[in-house]
Formats: C-alpha cells, structure tokens, sequence
C-alpha cells in the first residue's frame, strides 16, 4: 500500500520541482491539477476551471496560456474516456484500488507489463544514471519530456544494451571509447593543430616575391665553364652563395609585405 502511494505522488512531486530534473515526469493528473484517483465529475470540474483560467480567448497575448489550454484540453480528451485512462494509468505505474463506481476497466496482459516498467523505472532508475546514459542528443531524438514512465524505462534499457554492445566491440577491436581515450584523443587533435598552424605560416612565407625568387634560383641548373686551364666545371657543381630565410619570422611582417606586393601588381596592371 505505502508503495502505491508513493508511485501515486510522485509525478505530483516533480511538478512542484518544475521537472528540473531528467527523472521527474508531469502526468496528465498534474496537468489538470487532480489526484490520479479523481472521479469523472472531478476532471470534468478540472477541465471547466482551468479552460476557463487559460482559454486562448481570454488571453490573447499570451503563448504560454495557448500553449497550457492545448495540454489541459489533451489531458481532459485522455482522462475522460475510460479505455484511454486505463492505458495512461498502466503507462504510469498507477493501481487503482479502490476505484470510483463510474470507472470502467479491464485487465490486459499488456496493462501490466507497462505497470512493472514505470514502478521499475522510479524503483531501479536515478537522475545520475539517467545523464551518464542519455546524451543531450538522444534525448531530444525521443522527446523524453513527453514519454511516459514506462517508456522511458524501455528507452533507458534499449540504449544501456545499445551502449554495453558498442563497449563490447570497442573492447574486440582493442579501441578506447571516447572516455578512456580522451587524453589520446586530444593529444591528437592538439598535434593536428600544431600541423595547420605550422603549414599556415609556411604557406604565407613561400608566398613572398623574395621567397619565390631564390625557389625558382634552386631549380635553374647553371652552364658548364672551362677553365684557362681546360678543366670542366659542371654546371650542376656550380652555385651561388646559399640564401637563407627563417619560418620564424613575424606573421605580421609577412602579411603586410603580401599586402604590398597585392597592392603594387595591382598599381602595375
């Protein structure tokens, strides 16, 4: 019995939280602000006070109240028709035991499968596991705020086995996961880093007329020369006095010699 009770208050509870937290779940109940025990003439009560309070008309300016009248209005169609509500109640965890003379239900195998899964969910799931397990990505995929309890438990367990088979394989193919290999990963990543910035300033500095000049010198093969004494030098043994240039030099003063050079190709044409 305290078992029910606390599966029953529970979604009351979250509300109150304003489901700040991934575990908590608004129900239907909460919508229409009555206890999952009410009776028909309670929700129907519900409904006409809280239509009323956020009725589009009476709130023109306000999306939020447009917005609240449409979930009070989905909440009161699911409540009030009995087949409906039973479903709602099992995907819930909620038992009716002592349930009012107007409310017709049948057991179904399927009924309690869903009871077990949202009891499971609240018994066997906590916040830190839920944000280990679901990424930002994932649970927006699903649209957790929307699924009800014994939804999100198969969600949950769905991607647990998803995740324990990925981890399997990685462990098959001896490759870390993104947790165990972050320090690699970002070594990596950093190396990368270093690589573009490096190929970026050589590329700027090769840029230079001066740099191109002595390039274009290193591939130019000189003529053959004969000495007074009729030795040969080969033209391939011959060169200037090497020019040397550093990769070190100040971005800034390459940018703006590149700058000038632009600037007189383009006074010259």
């Amino acid at each position: 019995m305290l078992f029910r009770t606390v599966v029953r208050r529970l979604p009351r509870f979250s509300v109150r939280m304003y489901a700040t937290r991934l575990k908590d779940y608004e129900s239907l109940y909460d919508v229409l602000e009555i206890e999952p025990t009410a009776t028909k003439t309670e929700i129907r009560e519900s409904w006409l006070k809280l239509s009323m309070m956020y009725h589009p008309d009476l709130n023109k300016d306000s999306e939020e109240a447009k917005e609240t009248f449409m979930k009070i209005k989905d909440a009161y169609q699911t409540l009030i028709d009995d087949d409906q509500r039973q479903k709602y109640n099992d995907s819930i965890g909620f038992y009716h035991a002592d349930p009012p003379p107007d409310f017709q239900s049948e057991w179904s195998l399927q009924g309690e499968r869903d009871k077990m899964a949202a009891r499971s969910y609240y018994r066997l799931w906590d916040e830190q596991r839920i944000r280990e397990l679901m990424s930002s990505e994932r649970l927006r995929e699903v649209n957790w705020k929307d699924k009800a309890p014994s939804e999100r438990y198969r969600i949950l367990l769905e991607e647990e086995q998803n995740q324990k088979e990925l981890e399997d394989e990685l462990e098959k193919t001896n490759t870390p996961s993104l947790s165990q290999g972050s320090w690699k990963y970002m070594l990596y990543i950093s190396f990368s880093a270093v690589l573009v910035a490096l190929a970026y300033r050589v590329n700027l500095i090769e840029e230079q007329e001066e740099i191109k000049e002595v390039r274009k010198n290193d591939f130019v093969r000189k003529p053959d020369v004969v000495l007074p004494s009729g030795t040969v030098v080969d033209g391939s043994a011959r060169t200037d006095k090497r020019q040397y240039y550093s990769y070190m030099t100040s971005l800034k003063e390459v940018k703006e010699n590149l700058a000038q050079q632009s600037a007189d190709a383009t006074n010259s044409t």
